[in-house]
């Protein structure tokens, strides 16, 4: 039975789908803690997240807590396929869920100043070039992602489903 007065949120791991990509294409790195990234973790497999290792984490403290975890150089068309993938799914189950009064959408966000991007934006000279490429000027912020969460789960996004919220400050608009 499904309860139209209480919000659910389902989590979908972008991160780890990223790194199961890589997994999915070279079968030596399936069930092995996989690394997507060269000096900066850019996605963690499942694997390797049990070892505390997550994206947006320096590779030097990636490497010290699971030395044997396999690296991978970024590939953007896995980046892609599995961001496409995401978003097939989030339309797909929005017409297969909606006679159930469920809504499904997708927050996008870009970098967001959190623990998991401060290795990141710490370096002054890639935080500058990323906020003069954003039309807002500044790095999102955690208020920004809760912000439009609450207003997918609010009454005011009741006829809103199957959308993905890019929350970029105007950077793709201007791409």
């Amino acid at each position: 039975m499904f309860v139209p007065d209480r919000a659910t949120i389902l989590h979908a791991d972008a991160d780890a789908f990223f790194a199961s990509v890589e997994q999915r294409d070279d079968p030596a790195l399936r069930r092995r803690p996989t690394i997507v990234g060269s000096g900066v973790v850019m996605a963690a497999s499942y694997e390797a997240r049990a070892y505390g290792i997550h994206g947006g984490m320096g590779g030097r403290r990636a490497r010290l807590l699971c030395p044997h975890a396999a690296w991978v150089e970024p590939r953007f068309s896995a980046y892609v396929a599995a961001k496409g993938a995401l978003d097939a799914l989030t339309r797909q189950q929005a017409t297969e869920w909606a006679k159930h009064g469920i809504r499904v959408n997708t927050l996008s966000p870009t970098f967001v100043a959190t623990p998991q991007a401060a290795s990141l934006l710490a370096d002054d000279e890639f935080r500058a070039g990323l906020e003069r490429r954003i039309p807002l000027g500044r790095i999102a912020d955690t208020d920004d992602v809760v912000g439009a969460s609450l207003l997918l789960c609010s009454d005011a996004a009741s006829f809103i489903t199957g959308q993905i919220l890019t929350l970029d400050g105007g950077l793709t608009a201007c791409q």
